[in-house]
């Protein structure tokens, strides 16, 4: 995983947790019927990473208190685990009714209807929303993205071009163009529809362009560096996408030539082995990212001379070498340094994993990916781990 996230405890930290854990665990056999020691215990392992802890202790939440949050929150636990016939049954066993953020959780119990194998249900609630809820752009926007965590992108493509078309007839607030285009992108390329999510990403760097350039109120001043952040990204996602649509029409050469200038643009960046590298190796560009990774390696084993406990240093490395099939024994003499350090990192356990599944050895991948998941924190890093828990158990090993 190419950047550190999550929160570092000290050992003092850690030990004055567990005490507090213990304490409240031993109030909850005393009292098994008390609600606030379970929603306690719950919070306090979710504050540490404890994810199956969590779950235990919703469950008990629940079953004390079958209301209707304790309901969505074992229900969203059930989600976590991918356990989605049981989330589906969570979900018709309660209304939103009056809850807080009740779009958010309907868009999600249609979601997991759909997931479930509940399809007529799934249906029927998600008309519903569509007539209480989403007739602006902004609940469109959120509810295309929640549909795409749920990994239902046919749903999501038609939500958010809902949304551009609502936002084209009412809207002349350039965030709403930014959001749906770059939403639009993300989702044409899950949908294999890589030419049309170039076109996009083009039309939104030329929007990204104007603003960066119409709100500067000194034109003598370079706009921010923000904005050319964003535009950054959107232009490495852009390319990325050129790359695929040539290959997948096999002009070879063309890709070679796109995908070396990204390489050239962002080397030494975590960024590229994320996607770009595997799509490199799946399409055997082998000289190209033989290249690419020395160059961008070599960048980091000079950083460690001058700064040798940069421990983030050393896991971009070996994230790129890992995602790359480079150097793969030296990139884990780093890694075991970095973790050394931190040893509950997630950035550093899924790297270690990846580096484990790359010698060929799944078991170690799965253990330490599994890990990762239970010391990601935030949600987003959370959903990438578990994407790369399920690369590790059901892809095929790298050849020798």
């Amino acid at each position: 995983m190419a950047a550190s996230t999550g929160y570092i405890f000290s050992a003092e930290q850690v030990q004055r947790i567990e005490t507090l854990l213990q304490h409240v665990e031993e109030l909850c056999v005393k009292e098994p019927h008390n609600l606030a020691n379970e929603t306690h215990l719950a919070s306090l392992y979710q504050a540490v990473g404890y994810k199956k802890k969590v779950f235990q202790y919703v469950q008990n939440q629940h079953r004390i208190d079958p209301s209707q949050r304790t309901s969505s929150q074992l229900m969203m636990q059930h989600i976590y685990f991918d356990q989605w016939v049981e989330a589906a049954q969570t979900a018709l066993s309660y209304s939103n009714e009056g809850m807080e953020n009740a779009l958010m959780l309907d868009v999600y119990k249609a979601g997991v209807l759909f997931r479930g194998e509940l399809e007529q249900e799934g249906a029927r609630l998600h008309e519903e929303n569509l007539s209480r809820f989403l007739n602006k752009p902004q609940n469109l926007i959120t509810a295309a993205a929640l549909y795409e965590n749920l990994d239902l992108y046919p749903q999501s493509s038609e939500l958010n071009d809902r949304a551009l078309f609502l936002a084209n007839l009412t809207e002349h607030n350039g965030f709403y163009w930014r959001k749906l285009l770059d939403q639009a992108i993300t989702l044409n390329r899950k949908n294999e529809e890589f030419r049309q999510a170039a076109l996009l990403g083009e039309a939104l760097i030329l929007i990204q362009l104007n603003e960066a350039f119409s709100t500067q109120s000194d034109l003598d001043q370079p706009a921010s560096h923000t904005a050319f952040n964003t535009i950054a990204q959107t232009r490495f996602k852009t390319d990325l996408c050129w790359i695929e649509h040539e290959l997948r029409h096999g002009n070879r050469q063309r890709a070679s030539i796109l995908a070396q200038n990204l390489c050239k643009q962002w080397q030494g960046h975590g960024q590229l082995a994320d996607e770009l590298y595997p799509l490199m190796r799946q399409h055997q560009l082998h000289s190209e990212l033989s290249a690419s990774v020395s160059a961008s390696y070599n960048i980091y084993l000079d950083l460690l001379k001058a700064y040798p406990k940069g421990h983030n240093h050393k896991n971009t490395a070996a994230w790129l070498a890992s995602r790359a099939g480079h150097r793969i024994d030296h990139a884990g003499q780093l890694l075991a340094e970095a973790l050394a350090y931190e040893p509950r990192n997630a950035a550093f356990l899924d790297t270690t994993a990846e580096i484990y599944f790359e010698k060929g050895n799944r078991e170690k991948a799965l253990e330490y990916s599994l890990r990762a998941w239970h010391n990601s924190h935030l949600l987003g890093d959370a959903a990438m781990i578990k994407l790369q828990y399920y690369h590790f158990l059901n892809d095929p090993l790298p050849n020798p």
